[in-house]
């Protein structure tokens, strides 16, 4: 599960690279990477559509999931959630989404 969820966030970074950053944040117990995915739009948003936001117009959101090993569905409800916010609000210019 670990590395499909790995997977698709380094294929949102490849496939976004504008929007998208992927860094760790720290290692787990078992010396894995804690992976953080910041989405960032202003300038995409700016250069596609002419919107212009700053921090204080929009204020961020954190998502986090996956806290304990057994809860797989709250890394995928962070994911669908980056995909809807990506997809639907940023790239499609949907207002439902941003």
């Amino acid at each position: 599960m670990h590395t499909d969820i790995l997977k698709m966030l380094k294929s949102l970074k490849h496939d976004f690279p504008e929007i998208i950053n992927l860094s760790s944040i720290g290692k787990t117990y078992q010396k894995r990477d804690m992976d953080l995915l910041t989405i960032d739009a202003r300038a995409f948003l700016k250069k596609e559509y002419n919107i212009e936001y700053n921090f204080f117009q929009k204020p961020a959101i954190v998502l986090t999931g996956q806290h304990h090993s057994r809860e797989f569905i709250t890394s995928c409800m962070v994911l669908y959630s980056a995909l809807n916010l990506i997809h639907g609000g940023i790239v499609h210019n949907n207002e439902k989404y941003r």
